[in-house]
């Protein structure tokens, strides 16, 4: 039965992890939702700076490995109009099929490889949670909190890396070589 118990957490996990990659697979407007996410962490980070122009520009530095544009370190509106501008003129360089599939490549590369390693994290976690009683504490609790809080943190490190790496993608085209006549 605990194993059951240890298992439901895992499952539960595996369960909203398949449906987001169900969602990106089916999905054919994936800048909306890298918008709506780049937004956010916009907001969180000038939340978190509480007014510190200098302190907001370096978190969005190292969110987007971009530095704000001149005058725009302490604006949040504009910030987002700005990075919303961004993302659309790329689209708008490659078409909306190829920075979907493009976008939709990086998500499924950052899911998998994050649920792999925290897949690997839980195998170890549980391990460790038998050693919990000795400390008083109910093993399963302290699995399920932690466990959790890992899926949670994981969560969010794939959201911040897919914004950081469509954000930060330089788009060039280069014209098609000419086939020789003949």
């Amino acid at each position: 039965k605990k194993l059951l118990e240890y298992d439901d957490v895992l499952n539960e996990q595996r369960n909203f992890i398949y449906s987001e990659r169900d969602k990106i697979l089916a999905a054919d407007d994936l800048i909306e939702r890298i918008i709506e996410n780049t937004n956010a962490l916009i907001d969180n980070a000038y939340e978190d700076a509480n007014g510190d122009a200098s302190r907001f520009a370096e978190d969005f530095q190292r969110l987007f490995s971009i530095r704000p544009p001149e005058g725009m370190e302490n604006n949040r509106e504009n910030l987002r109009k700005y990075m919303e501008n961004n993302l659309r003129e790329k689209e708008s360089k490659v078409g909306k099929e190829g920075f979907n599939a493009f976008i939709r490549f990086i998500y499924l590369k950052n899911i998998d490889k994050r649920w792999v390693d925290h897949l690997d994290a839980l195998e170890d976690l549980r391990e460790a949670a038998s050693l919990m009683s000795y400390a008083q504490k109910n093993p399963l609790v302290e699995y399920k909190n932690t466990a959790s809080d890992a899926f949670d943190e994981m969560i969010e490190s794939i959201t911040e890396a897919v914004c950081r790496t469509v954000n930060a993608v330089r788009i060039s085209l280069q014209p098609r070589p000419q086939r020789p006549a003949g």
